[in-house]
């Protein structure tokens, strides 16, 4: 049994990739269901290679494309897979299972993180792709399972400007939160940093990492 929990977006303006846009993380252990379409081929070739010691940062990778899910009130929603954690660590995977509860859901595995974006074509990641919603006056709701996230793990559900960033970043794929993880900061609001014992929620400004306020 997940979770559903409504955020009344008072404030809120723009979903940063999985920023919503929204940006789905796991730092430890998965989230949500399972199933999922694979990586393109090159994809798997690097993954392979880091495996072996092999891979190097400035390898150039198309971007994966995990499915889709339905979002009420919006419609459909691409997953756009991260392929670096943060410089020169490869992410981990995320899937979709498009037929979960009606609607799809996201699993993301050991430092996996993935975006929301509008579309998801193969090939070099694009901003403009990723969703921009206007939550001002509206409310963002969503069911989670974090029954396998065991302590010490960190499932995170935020937001950042990752549309509005013209910055392709460190990870190549426009990346930005409050801690410069990849080299660029932006204003980032954790809705969810949580695990099956502990739940945190967070307001970052740009330049307030820790969360001070």
């Amino acid at each position: 049994g997940g979770r559903h929990l409504v955020w009344p977006a008072v404030i809120l303006a723009h979903l940063r990739a999985l920023g919503v846009l929204a940006t789905l993380a796991a730092v430890c252990a998965a989230v949500a269901v399972h199933r999922a379409r694979t990586g393109s081929s090159q994809g798997s070739m690097v993954e392979h290679a880091a495996s072996q010691g092999q891979a190097s940062f400035s390898l150039v990778m198309s971007k994966t494309c995990p499915g889709e899910v339905y979002m009420d009130g919006y419609g459909g929603v691409s997953l756009v897979g991260a392929k670096w954690n943060k410089p020169g660590v490869l992410a981990g995977p995320s899937e979709v299972d498009p037929a979960a509860r009606g609607h799809g859901a996201v699993r993301a595995h050991m430092k996996g993180r993935a975006y929301f974006a509008d579309a998801c074509a193969v090939g070099a990641y694009e901003n403009q792709e990723y969703l921009a919603l206007r939550l001002l006056g509206k409310q963002l709701s969503y069911t989670i399972d974090l029954s396998e996230t065991g302590c010490g793990c960190n499932a995170a559900f935020y937001l950042v400007s990752m549309r509005q960033n013209r910055n392709v970043s460190e990870c190549a794929d426009y990346y930005c939160d409050a801690n410069e993880v990849c080299g660029v900061r932006c204003a980032e609001i954790d809705i969810m940093e949580a695990n099956k014992v502990a739940w945190l929620s967070t307001l970052h400004m740009p330049d307030d990492g820790v969360g001070s306020g």
